[in-house]
């Protein structure tokens, strides 16, 4: 990283893991039976993949495109005690990135005071805002050279309730190479509803057994 003060040093594996599912969008709650749903799945490498799946809803999320027209952009974040933290994502694409030296973000409290302090990384941030009352989002850039047209931002707001709702799939799934598998999950109980322009949110992951090594999560977002 640019912020580094001195030289890092560090082993760097790479393993690539060819699990493919598409994001989980739906489930059935009939009157009387525990709310669950099904998602296919396929191995698309040699090797086989045994381990446990499992998951959680962890509250709703929303993307969004702001506009900005100048070089701030600010956004207010109202919690209430339900909500443990705000995940963001933001994201501008690399010609919008080039146009500035830096990124810096910041994020603040009720008194001004600076709660989180970051930056954009080749166009992209992650960052978390905690429940700290109301809070507000300041991303600053610095032009390369003043004016310009607008520039956009990409947000992904996931907003982390304090308890989650697990989801049940197995804790002995076998895939074999390329053969399609369908796999069913109960949840723990039916999800509150989500604020309009938000879809219920959370991930499952696919753990491998020997390795106790993570080989795929899978975006829910229950609509």
């Amino acid at each position: 990283s640019f912020r580094n003060k001195n030289r890092s040093h560090f082993n760097l594996k790479i393993q690539f893991r060819g699990i493919e599912s598409k994001p989980i969008t739906r489930y059935s709650h009939k009157a009387g039976k525990t709310p669950s749903g099904s998602f296919k799945v396929v191995n698309r490498f040699n090797s086989t993949f045994k381990g446990s799946v499992s998951g959680n809803i962890v509250g709703y999320r929303r993307t969004k495109t702001e506009t900005v027209d100048g070089d701030t952009f600010e956004q207010s974040y109202k919690m209430n005690d339900e909500i443990k933290k705000i995940d963001l994502v933001l994201r501008v694409s690399a010609k919008t990135y080039n146009r500035f030296t830096d990124i810096p973000i910041n994020v603040l409290d009720s008194s001004g005071n600076a709660v989180v302090k970051d930056g954009f990384m080749n166009g992209v941030a992650r960052i978390s805002i905690p429940n700290k009352g109301d809070m507000r989002l300041e991303i600053k850039g610095g032009f390369t050279r003043s004016g310009g047209d607008p520039w956009k931002i990409k947000i992904t707001e996931t907003w982390v309730r304090r308890k989650s709702i697990s989801m049940n799939v197995d804790n002995a799934v076998t895939l074999y190479p390329s053969v399609e598998k369908t796999l069913h999950f109960k949840l723990s109980k039916t999800p509150p509803l989500a604020p309009n322009g938000y879809v219920n949110a959370g991930e499952v992951t696919f753990r491998d057994k020997q390795n106790k090594e993570n080989w795929l999560q899978v975006l829910v977002e229950l609509k």
